[in-house]
């Protein structure tokens, strides 16, 4: 009796075991996962870095209707134009502040009265118009005469605009007209030669603010 109960438990068993297979026969294979995260392991795209996820590029504000506003374009680590003052507090570089309390004031000291002050933008950027903002004090240092070039290595330069004959922009902290570039084109690097100011024998030119603008798409 005992070995007829010993043969019965022992079949039970065998067909119990047989059960468990054919249920997991059907199951899928694991996954390999990550042990720190229980997910599974493979290249996964961080949302993050993924360039179809990446924030535009901020749009330049808006100037009026027709322009919007490119000083930001402007690198300022990179603007040459030495001021009247030695501590540096009326270089070019003041011009592209947005604080028209701040000034360019160039005493001339070429024989030929003229003066140059260059910038280099961030990337190519095509300029189509520009302002100036009269400083806060002597009208007369306002130009009168000028050429802005654009180059793309620093060494070939390009004619963009003329102006000759200017309006003496009055009174103090008024932004003059808008000046059109003739021949606005995608440039690295700009520089404006002046040539002569609003008043016969003056050797000092002054300007608060150059306002670069970009017209709208």
């Amino acid at each position: 009796m005992k070995k007829l109960l010993a043969l019965l438990l022992a079949v039970a068993m065998v067909a119990c075991m047989f059960c468990l297979a054919s249920c997991d026969s059907g199951k899928e294979p694991a996954k390999d996962t990550d042990p720190a995260t229980d997910a599974p392991t493979g290249e996964v795209t961080d949302p993050a870095t993924d360039p179809a996820t990446e924030a535009p590029e901020d749009p330049d504000p808006e100037y009026n209707d027709s322009y919007v506003n490119l000083t930001g374009k402007v690198d300022t680590a990179n603007v040459e134009g030495a001021g009247a003052k030695d501590d540096g507090s009326e270089d070019a570089v003041y011009l592209f502040d947005g604080d028209s309390a701040t000034k360019w004031c160039q005493i001339v000291k070429t024989e030929d009265g003229t003066t140059t002050i260059q910038w280099a933008m961030t990337k190519a950027t095509k300029i189509d118009a520009y302002t100036f903002t009269s400083a806060n004090d002597s009208p007369e240092r306002f130009p009168a005469d000028w050429v802005l070039y654009g180059s793309n290595d620093g060494e070939e330069w390009t004619e963009v605009d003329t102006v000759e004959g200017a309006t003496r922009v009055e009174p103090f902290f008024t932004e003059s007209e808008i000046y059109e570039c003739d021949a606005p084109a995608a440039y690295t690097n700009y520089k404006i030669h002046f040539t002569k100011n609003g008043t016969e024998g003056t050797i000092i030119y002054q300007i608060s603010e150059l306002t670069l603008l970009g017209a709208k798409a």
